[in-house]
């Protein structure tokens, strides 16, 4: 993990971290992380539960070496995809609000002093792994859940089908925010399909001064580490746990869910930024 590393888990946990100022806890990935994504992605930017603590380095690991690489493939590409960007942003032929990376190579060409290519290039790379992984887990294991219970396939194919007369039926037939929210049957299953299996399991943050959680002393320079999973499945907050249960998520559902118990997306002044993508993508 590249520091001494403390885990916090349960609601209470994830309300410490997640809600934390900046001048107590900052977003900072273990050197391993931070190496793949670069020293400017945007997750580092900033101005009863169980705590354990551990020590781990990544370096030398497969799985490192393999990020490495992999990240260089990206960047081999991602280069020229910048130039052709920014000669078509100087000669008019593009539009600076068309997309992520042609604001911020606008951004750029406006004033150096506020961006440089590296950061471009660290924020894209740490986009591409937030937005696309994310989503294909997500994806993914819709496509298994509806291969294995025929009950939600058929819901959800109703429901969708429903949506596609109604789209049949205008003018604009193009999918809609307002088709997206119709999709509630089918966000209620991503839901769930989130709750048993995170796509993101945790994440961690860089302790900043001297604090305290739970009657545990937390030195200046250690990391914590919040963890999805505990909270999911914990019998006190979801009826049933183990239950694959989309009903639970729905707007009046039995038992509300409270605060910093399901945090697929974080929580508190720390909630993601992609949260309304990936509404997008139901």
């Amino acid at each position: 993990m590249g520091a001494p590393t403390v885990v916090i888990v349960g609601q209470s946990g994830n309300k410490f971290i997640l809600g934390s100022e900046e001048d107590v806890l900052i977003a900072k990935q273990p050197k391993t992380l931070s190496t793949i994504a670069g020293k400017y992605n945007i997750f580092e930017l900033t101005g009863p539960s169980l705590v354990t603590s551990f020590e781990y380095s990544g370096y030398g690991t497969m799985a490192y070496w393999h990020g490495m690489r992999a990240r260089s493939r990206i960047i081999d590409r991602l280069i020229p995809i910048i130039r052709k960007k920014r000669e078509d942003l100087r000669e008019g032929r593009a539009n600076a609000g068309s997309d992520i990376l042609s604001s911020l190579i606008d951004v750029k060409m406006r004033n150096e002093d506020v961006i440089n290519e590296e950061m471009i290039v660290d924020n894209f790379v740490t986009l591409m792994i937030a937005g696309h992984d994310t989503s294909a887990i997500l994806l993914s294991l819709m496509v298994w859940k509806l291969s294995k219970v025929p009950e939600i396939h058929q819901n959800i194919f109703e429901e969708q089908m429903e949506i596609q007369k109604e789209i049949k039926g205008r003018e604009d037939q193009n999918l809609t925010w307002g088709d997206i929210q119709k999709m509630k049957y089918t966000w209620r299953v991503a839901q769930e399909l989130m709750r048993i299996i995170p796509p993101v399991f945790g994440s961690f943050r860089k302790v900043v001064k001297d604090t305290s959680f739970g009657g545990f002393n937390i030195p200046k320079g250690w990391q914590v580490f919040w963890c999805a999973y505990n909270t999911d499945m914990d019998n006190d907050i979801f009826v049933n746990p183990k239950d694959f249960d989309p009903s639970r998520f729905e707007t009046n559902g039995s038992k509300p869910i409270p605060p910093y118990a399901y945090i697929p997306f974080g929580g508190g002044q720390h909630s993601c930024i992609g949260t309304n993508l990936q509404g997008w993508k139901r």
